[in-house]
Parts: C-alpha cells; sequence; structure tokens
C-alpha cells in the first residue's frame, strides 16, 4: 500500500470450491476514501499456492501468483491464529514484485505475535527479502472506516 496516503488495509478471504477461487475481498482506504478491491485467486493442485487477478484497470491482466509460506492454527479450534503470505512476480532480469502478508486474527497481541511471524518467514528463506528495500510496516489502522 502506498505509506504515507493509505492505511486501514482490511482482508476478507472467502473459498468458493465449486469455482476454485478464492475471493480475497481486501479494503485500503487512502487520503480518506475507502477502496474495495475485486482481488480473485485461483486455487491450484498445490496446497497454499493460488494464482491472482486483481481486477482494477491499471493492472487488470497481471498474475500474483500467491503462496501461504507458514500459518498458526488456534489449539483445538481449526481456526487460523495467524498466516503468511507471499507474492513474488518475476522479470527477464529481475525480481518486478514481491509482497508480504502477514495476516492476523487480532491485534491486540502484536507486539508478541509479529516477531514470531517474521522469524517463521526467515525459517523458510525469506529473510533476504525482509531485509530488502523498504522494510515491513504495521498497517495503521487509526480511525478506519470499514465495509466488512
Amino acid at each position: 500500500q502506498p505509506r504515507g496516503i493509505c492505511a486501514c488495509q482490511t482482508a476478507e478471504k472467502v473459498v468458493n470450491l465449486e469455482e476454485g477461487i478464492l475471493f480475497d475481498n481486501f479494503t485500503l482506504q487512502c487520503a480518506g476514501v475507502l477502496y474495495p478491491s475485486d482481488l480473485r485467486f485461483a486455487l491450484t493442485d498445490q496446497p497454499g499456492v493460488t494464482v491472482g487477478t486483481w481486477n482494477f484497470p491499471v493492472i487488470k491482466n497481471i498474475v500474483f501468483p500467491n503462496t501461504v509460506v507458514d500459518m498458526q492454527v488456534e489449539t483445538g479450534g481449526g481456526e487460523y491464529d495467524w498466516i503468511i503470505e507471499f507474492q513474488c512476480i518475476d522479470g527477464p532480469f529481475s525480481i518486478l514484485f514481491y509482497a508480504f502478508n502477514f495476516y492476523s486474527r487480532t491485534y491486540q497481541d502484536a507486539e508478541d505475535v509479529i516477531p514470531v511471524m517474521e522469524a517463521s518467514a526467515r525459517a523458510q528463506g525469506l529473510g533476504p527479502f525482509i531485509d530488502y528495500g523498504r522494510r515491513m510496516e504495521i498497517v495503521d489502522h487509526t480511525d478506519c472506516i470499514y465495509m466488512h
């Protein structure tokens, strides 16, 4: 998300097994305006690997490979506590785009959970991506407008 302009990013993911699609209904609030998305990920034969497309005019034809790097499942409940996703687009000579998504069911324990998630991503060999570029940033959720 554009830093300093946008905040309040949320994601609500719904899987439709009949269509083979994971709908990622995320929102982003920029300069006080809420922008909903139409991001869809086609399920693949590999568990945790999806292929995304975003119905947004500027990047409509770009394919976003997406991989669930790791997750922690709630003890006894079967729901996730946190999930890490990684997207990467290779170009002819270098990587054109990469991004991490660190999702947590709650923000109250961020001070404890984020270091665990980062350690997990590094254990999967993704440390160079974390260390390069603009670094990770916690999304600001102050004064947000939410649709879901």
